[in-house]
């Protein structure tokens, strides 16, 4: 018998060695041996367990946790039961473990309600956590475009107006400083 298990905020499987209710004691790939709680494993298997991670891994590359948001409802669910929607059939084991590890994968969509147990996160929260995302992807480009004008020996026109505070009264917690400051450290050399 193997296990799926978590432990610390990772998955991972390991061949059960004793079992006694409460905690099993279980043996890695590695041959690392540990004793885990029973309520950490997620899912029993027999299949082999050095071909299970990467099997599952591979599946759930292809599940688009969008989709699974759209069709998990507003209920708290397992990993197994929406593996078993997905796929649209009694999910393999491998199969149940990919749901899972989207699900894991995914916390702006999902949010964890127990071990193998999630929930979808409401629309709203969904909305403002991917315009986040957005947002520091442009802010990540903007400072980008900063750094490398900067590197070039160019001031940017909107570091203009602000470059006595940029040089003497400095808040490192601004996109310009950070960029000035990311700038001289490739460049080793003053701002222009």
């Amino acid at each position: 018998m193997n296990v799926f298990f978590e432990e610390d905020g990772a998955f991972k499987v390991g061949h059960v060695m004793s079992d006694i209710g409460t905690s099993l004691q279980i043996e890695s790939i590695s041959g690392k041996r540990s004793k885990i709680k029973a309520n950490a494993v997620v899912l029993r298997f027999e299949s082999e367990l050095d071909q299970f991670l990467p099997a599952a891994d591979a599946l759930a590359a292809d599940i688009d946790p969008d989709f699974l948001w759209q069709v998990c409802g507003k209920d708290e669910f397992g990993c197994e039961e929406l593996a078993q929607e997905y796929f649209g059939h009694k999910p393999s084991p491998p199969e149940s473990a990919a749901a899972a590890l989207k699900l894991h994968g995914a916390p702006m969509y999902f949010y964890k309600r127990g071990k193998g147990r999630y929930q979808a996160a409401p629309e709203e929260n969904l909305k403002a956590a991917l315009a986040s995302i957005e947002r520091k992807k442009h802010e990540a480009e903007q400072m980008q475009g900063w750094v490398a004008q900067l590197k070039s020996g160019v001031m940017p026109d909107e570091m203009r107006s602000h470059r006595d505070t940029l040089l003497y009264n400095p808040d490192r917690n601004t996109l310009m400083v950070k960029a000035c400051e990311a700038a001289v450290a490739e460049t080793h050399t003053g701002l222009p």
